[in-house]
C-alpha cells in the first residue's frame, strides 16, 4: 500500500479517514488529518465517562471538536459498522491490536489501515532513523537526535518517545524546507505496537536494541514479539543501513534475516565480516571506550566523561555511534555529543540526597529487565552501600526470577525491599519464595514513607518499579514526578 498516493486520493476524493484510539498518537492523527481538510471520524471503545475520568488527554479533545472531528464513544463492533460509510483509510493507535474486534471488521470491509508511526514516515519522505528494543530506545534516540543537532543538521524527534510522527512533520508538509535532503532527518523511536502493523516501513538506518520479556499480554509470545520488532527490517535493502546488538540472542537471530548493509555493536570481540562497535568498559581498570570498525578503518571514541552511568549504557552510546557515523557524520560532533549528553528524566535519575541518603528515580523501569539493569547500576555506582529497593504497581505478564536471583546473589546489600500497588502482595510472595523479607504496602506514597523509615546514613533509596504505573497513576513520568515530589517533602 502507497499511503502517499492514497493520502492524495483522499483529499481528491473527499473520502473520510477513521482513527481508533483517542491516546495523544489518536488525537493528533485527527488533527493533522483536519489541517489537510480531511475529513475525521474517531472511535473510542470506552465510554465518555470512563474516558474523562482516566484519560490524561480529555482536554485536548476539546481541540477535536473545534476541528470539526466527528468524535464516538462506547463503540463497541455492532455500533462501529455503521460508521464506515465513505471512510478511505482508518488510521489504528499503537494500543489497538491487529486482533481487535474493530479491526477485525474493518478487514471484512476491505478498508486499508495504516498506523499513524508508518504513515507519518512516509508523507514525510524523509531519511528515517528508527531505534526499536525492548529497553534504551529513548536514550539512544535522544543521543542521535543530539549529535545529528551538533552536527548542524536537522532533525525531528518523534515517535515512541511521546511525540506522534505526524506532529512533526505537519510543517514540512504545508512548506517544503529549503535545506538539502541529505541534511535532514526523522528520528523514530519505534515500539512493537507502532511496528506490528507496518506493511512498508523501509527506515535508511534500523537499530535493534535489544528483547527481553514484556508486552506479552498484547503478542502473546516472545517469537510473537520478536517478529514485531523485526518488522523495521524485513523492508531495507542493501542502500540502508542496520544497527544491531550482537550480545542480545534475538540480535543475533536478527542478523540473518538482514539485506541493508550491518553494523555490529556490543562486548564481544569482533572477529566476523560485520562492521562493528565495540564496547571496552571495566569499572575498576577505568577502561571505558567504543572502538569503531567501519569501512577498513578504525576510530575510538572516549566515553569517561559520558554522563550515562552503568555498564549498560555502553550500549546505547555504542548504537548512537555506528546510527550516526555510518550517515557521515563528523567523528568531532559524535564525541561533543557523548560529553555532554544530559540523562532522561525518570531513569536512574538521581533526585536529592536527604540526611546521608541517596534518592533515585527509576520511574520508567517498567519491566523486571529494567529494573535488574537499574539494580545493577546502584551496585556498582555506590559501593558499599546498601539498597532500599521500591518494586510495584501494575505487574507485567513475565518472569520475575531473573530480578529474584540478582537479589538473592546481592541479598548483603539489601537493606529493605518495599512492595507497593496492586501487585505488591504477589511481589511480597515471590521474594518471600527465595527466602528475602520484603514490606507490602498499598501505594507509592506509603512505600517512600517506609524506605525513609528504614534507610540509615549512605544508604540509596531506589524506586524501580518493575511494572507498569496503570494501578495509580496515568503513565511512568506521573509516577516518577510523585516520588521526586514525596522525597522532596520529607
Amino acid at each position: 500500500m502507497k499511503l502517499k498516493s492514497l493520502f492524495e486520493d483522499l483529499k481528491n476524493k473527499k473520502s473520510n479517514v477513521l482513527v481508533i484510539g483517542l491516546g495523544i498518537t489518536g488525537i493528533e492523527a485527527a488533527l493533522f488529518l483536519r489541517r489537510h481538510n480531511i475529513g475525521c471520524v474517531c472511535v473510542e471503545s470506552a465510554t465518555k465517562e470512563e474516558y474523562e475520568k482516566n484519560s490524561k488527554y480529555v482536554e485536548r479533545c476539546d481541540s477535536l471538536r473545534k476541528a470539526n472531528v466527528d468524535l464516538h464513544f462506547g463503540i463497541d463492533a455492532l455500533k462501529f459498522k455503521k460508521l464506515l460509510k465513505n471512510i478511505g483509510l482508518c488510521v489504528l493507535s499503537p494500543g489497538v491490536p491487529l486482533s481487535h474486534p474493530l479491526v477485525l471488521e474493518l478487514q471484512k470491509s476491505k478498508i486499508p489501515i495504516s498506523g499513524e508511526f508508518e504513515l507519518g514516515i512516509e508523507l514525510s519522505e524523509l531519511p528515517c532513523i528508527a531505534v526499536t528494543g525492548s529497553n534504551g530506545k529513548s536514550t539512544v534516540v535522544s543521543l542521535i537526535d543530539a549529535i545529528l543537532k551538533e552536527s548542524g543538521r536537522s532533525s525531528l524527534l518523534c515517535g515512541n518517545i511521546g511525540e506522534p510522527v505526524v506532529s512533526q512533520i505537519s510543517e514540512i508538509l504545508i512548506s517544503k524546507p529549503n535545506r538539502s535532503e541529505s541534511d535532514k532527518f526523522l528520528v523514530a523511536e519505534a515500539s512493537s505496537y507502532q511496528l506490528e502493523s507496518c506493511e512498508s516501513l523501509k527506515p535508511k538506518v534500523g537499530v535493534f536494541l535489544n528483547l527481553s520479556n514484556n508486552h506479552l499480554e498484547r503478542h502473546g509470545s516472545m517469537e510473537a514479539y520478536f517478529e514485531a520488532k523485526k518488522n523495521l527490517f524485513i523492508r531495507q535493502d542493501a542502500s540502508d543501513f542496520a544497527i544491531v546488538n550482537i550480545d542480545d540472542t534475538y540480535g543475533e537471530r536478527l542478523l540473518g534475516a538482514l539485506r541493508a548493509k550491518t553494523i555490529i555493536f556490543g562486548f564481544r570481540r569482533n572477529d566476523s565480516k560485520y562492521d562493528s562497535a565495540s564496547i571496552e568498559y571495566n569499572a575498576v581498570k577505568r577502561i571505558d571506550r567504543i572502538r569503531l570498525s567501519l569501512g577498513g578503518k578504525e576510530e575510538t571514541y572516549e566515553c569517561s566523561k559520558s554522563n550515562l552511568s552503568g555498564r549498560h549504557t555502553r550500549y546505547n552510546i555504542a548504537a548512537a555511534i555506528a546510527a550516526t557515523r555510518c550517515l557521515g557524520v563528523a567523528k568531532e560532533s559524535i564525541q561533543f555529543a557523548i560529553d555532554n549528553f544530559c540523562p532522561l528524566e525518570h531513569r536512574i535519575e538521581k533526585v536529592s540526597e536527604k540526611n546521608g541518603v541517596v534518592y533515585i528515580n527509576d520511574s520508567k523501569s517498567t519491566t523486571v529487565a529494567s529494573s535488574c539493569v537499574a539494580v545493577e547500576t546502584v551496585l556498582e555506582y555506590f559501593p558499599p552501600r546498601y539498597i532500599v529497593l521500591l518494586i510495584g504497581g501494575q505487574a507485567k505478564k513475565a518472569s520475575w526470577e531473573p530480578l529474584l536471583n540478582l537479589l538473592k546473589e546481592n541479598e548483603k546489600r539489601l537493606r529493605a525491599v518495599i512492595c507497593f500497588g496492586k501487585d505488591g502482595g504477589m511481589l511480597k510472595r515471590e521474594l518471600k519464595r527465595v527466602k528475602i523479607e520484603a514490606v507490602e504496602c498499598p501505594k507509592l506514597v506509603d512505600a517512600v514513607r517506609i524506605a525513609s523509615d528504614v534507610a540509615r546514613h549512605n544508604d540509596v533509596v531506589l524506586l524501580s518499579p518493575g511494572c507498569a504505573s496503570f494501578d495509580e497513576f496515568k503513565g511512568f513520568e506521573e509516577r516518577g514526578n510523585a516520588f521526586k515530589s514525596l522525597v522532596e517533602k520529607l
